[in-house]
């Protein structure tokens, strides 16, 4: 990533306005607007992941993905096979963590891959995990879609927000 990005007028401006909006109902749209101006994301969206119960989709930002592939498909059950709701609920450690991190060897291959994941049309996905300490997880995941034809180098990505 160019590091020029985070000394840009933009992102300071973009992170004025997310500090601005904390509290306020269009934080996430905010941010996720913050962090486009470091590396493109065609998709985003946040997760609340009670440790016990249903998992809901607090912020949704439209994808490429098809119908099998689709936010309300991946919380109808795919979500139980996801790498990374597993992370969550197991206790993964807060932090920034890429597909390659979570996910089993042979990936492609696994039933969440065949019947949900291919569906999503995702090239890089990385998730933001916070562990709150009331048995929830909060998953924000900034993604790349293979059908935008996006061509930066796939090396993962420095978000500057750790979390």
């Amino acid at each position: 990533m160019d590091n020029d990005r985070l000394s840009s007028a933009q992102w300071f401006e973009q992170i004025a306005r997310v500090t601005e909006s904390i509290g306020h109902a269009g934080f996430a749209a905010t941010l996720f607007d913050a962090l486009g101006c470091i590396r493109p994301i065609q998709a985003t969206t946040l997760y609340l992941y009670p440790h016990d119960g249903m998992p809901s989709a607090v912020f949704e930002l439209d994808g490429p993905w098809l119908p099998q592939g689709n936010v309300r498909q991946y919380l109808s059950g795919f979500y139980l096979l996801d790498p990374f709701y597993g992370a969550c609920v197991e206790g993964a450690a807060s932090g920034c963590y890429d597909l390659a991190d979570v996910a089993p060897d042979h990936f492609e291959h696994s039933e969440y891959y065949q019947s949900f994941y291919r569906h999503s049309h995702l090239e890089d996905e990385l998730n933001y995990i916070l562990q709150a300490s009331n048995g929830l997880s909060l998953a924000i995941a900034p993604v790349r879609s293979i059908c935008t034809g996006a061509s930066e180098s796939r090396s993962r990505p420095t978000w500057p927000i750790g979390i």
